[in-house]
């Protein structure tokens, strides 16, 4: 029986072999570039930044839309929307997909995701999968852009870039690829080692530490040990849970109060804040404990440029240059992302219903839309204004018989 792996279950056999030339970057910054290691992702706070952008971010609601000047705007509801937005591969939900991606961009400042395609002569995207390699090299093959995967079990893989979905993060040294993590790892360690010693100050506190003094002239050196080894199996290492120990008259114990070194309160406060100053988030937004304008700040600032990434790289790779032509594009809508109090949603629907469908201020209470609820409530106070004058009670015709 063949043994299949996950790699040639989404490559196939096909392609495994690594071609073309190492593409030379405009500034010799190196077209290679390695995956973070998991001290990164293991970071308690890099992690908690990480998860509250990407939970949020994921819910991101892909759309296939047309827009043209004969028919305006319209929703394509086909194949391929409900492979973005349902199940853009066998292994994952549309949820888990955007997760991963939003995930892999803040944890390596690039994300891939490679398009299947239903073959050479029908480039019809059948799948999207998220790739998480070793390494990555950008190289050039027939004047084409390609990557080249490396994964750690030494698999290998080249992709054109046309068949790449990309989002990155500090795209500015490098002429492709998203910018280094270098600052990132240097606070994350400096955490590590405070809460590394913070344990090590507990540890050596937690103990009785002193010194025994004998009176007892000319011991040997294992008569002195004997004399620490006695005390400390009397009263550390044993039952003993009264907390008192005894000794006779011609020992002495002195206790040695030992007080570690660590960082301070506001040093840790500090150091915290720059981890979530890279990440451009708060403690309110890791915490679901914002109001609105902290939601709208962090919406504008983190997750909205996320949107524009995706809908970019989609609608370019995923749909062909002839629905493209066609005024067809991909976009992520934030209505699954709405944050406001019941107050702020009341008003919005009491004064601005002439814009919304009775469906669309249902499902600002996250209601479920009536079937014949996509219409628009018109109140009297906003009506076209050809015909404001019939409306109001006047014929416009200063008087004349109409």
């Amino acid at each position: 029986m063949e043994k299949r792996n996950l790699f040639q279950k989404i490559f196939g056999k096909k392609n495994s072999v690594v071609y073309g030339s190492t593409m030379q970057m405009l500034n010799s910054y190196s077209p290679i570039f390695s995956s973070s290691d998991d001290a990164l992702y293991n970071s308690p706070i890099a992690r908690s930044c990480m998860d509250a952008i990407s939970r949020n971010g994921a819910k991101l609601n892909p759309r296939v839309i047309q827009d043209t000047e004969e028919s305006g705007l319209k929703l394509i509801n086909n194949s391929l929307q409900k492979l973005i937005s349902e199940r853009p591969n066998d292994y994952m939900n549309a949820y888990d997909f955007y997760y991963k991606m939003i995930s892999l961009m803040y944890l390596d400042n690039n994300a891939f995701a490679w398009i299947e395609r239903t073959s050479e002569t029908d480039p019809t995207p059948i799948a999207i999968h998220p790739i998480k390699a070793g390494t990555y090299k950008v190289v050039e093959y027939q004047k084409d852009l390609f990557l080249q995967f490396e994964f750690k079990t030494g698999t290998k893989y080249t992709a054109s870039f046309v068949d790449l979905i990309h989002i990155k993060r500090f795209f500015c040294l490098n002429d492709v690829l998203g910018g280094n993590d270098l600052p990132i790892k240097a606070l994350t360690a400096t955490q590590t080692a405070v809460n590394e010693g913070i344990v090590n100050a507990i540890k050596a506190t937690a103990g009785v530490k002193g010194i025994i003094k004998t009176t007892q002239a000319m011991l040997k050196p294992d008569d002195v040990k004997k004399v620490r080894d006695d005390f400390v199996t009397d009263f550390i290492d044993s039952e003993n849970s009264t907390g008192i120990a005894s000794i006779d008259a011609s020992s002495t114990f002195t206790p040695i109060d030992l007080k570690p070194t660590t960082a301070t309160s506001d040093q840790m406060t500090n150091l915290k804040g720059q981890i979530y100053d890279y990440f451009g988030i708060t403690d309110k937004i890791i915490k679901s404990d914002y109001d609105e304008n902290q939601w709208n700040a962090f919406y504008e600032s983190v997750i909205e440029p996320i949107a524009i990434q995706l809908g970019l790289e989609f609608s370019y790779k995923v749909l062909s240059p002839k629905e493209r032509l066609e005024g067809q594009k991909i976009v992520f809508e934030a209505h699954r992302l709405q944050y406001a109090s019941n107050k702020t949603k009341i008003e919005i629907a009491s004064k601005l219903n002439n814009y919304f469908t009775k469906n669309e201020i249902r499902a600002l209470f996250n209601l479920p839309p009536d079937p014949e609820g996509d219409v628009y409530l018109q109140d009297l106070n906003h009506i076209n204004s050809d015909i404001a004058d019939d409306y109001q009670g006047g014929d416009g015709t200063d008087g004349k018989e109409k």
